[in-house]
């Protein structure tokens, strides 16, 4: 391999569905009403969007201070996807920066 070629790790679609399920029990455990908590995703060639949907009452527990939590949840997503060769892209209704 020389100097210019970059090693991607391939993904399966069993890598983006626990990321999904490890989002879910994040937000889950943020929010008062756990069980009004879905996370989908959609994937793309190289991003994955997950759609947080959940009612406007937790919305704010979702972004938290000044936007604080759901900028974490973003960077612990982000770390967490990139070791696995996609991007991710975290989506909440109602909130948009």
């Amino acid at each position: 391999m020389n100097s210019n070629t970059v090693a991607v790790r391939r993904t399966s679609p069993l890598t983006r569905e626990e990321v999904r399920t490890l989002l879910e029990s994040l937000v889950q455990a943020l929010v008062p009403h756990p069980g009004s908590i879905r996370v989908n995703y959609t994937q793309a060639e190289r991003t994955t969007i997950y759609h947080i949907d959940c009612p406007k009452e937790c919305i704010g527990h979702l972004i938290g201070a000044k936007g604080r939590t759901v900028s974490s949840l973003r960077t612990l997503l982000t770390a967490i996807t990139a070791g696995h060769g996609f991007r991710s892209i975290i989506e909440i209704p109602f909130y948009e920066i």
